[in-house]
């Protein structure tokens, strides 16, 4: 990850902590769903 880029996503998790919880939420689900349908 760049260095700007973490320090960007690192603000916003200072500042907007409930958009990052959410989208978080949704990243960990899709990566859930990716492996599912590998193992299916």
């Amino acid at each position: 990850m760049s260095g700007v880029r973490q320090v960007s996503r690192r603000l916003r998790l200072l500042f907007r902590k409930d958009d990052v919880e959410v989208e978080l939420s949704e990243e960990v689900g899709l990566h859930l769903e990716m492996e599912a349908a590998e193992l299916v």
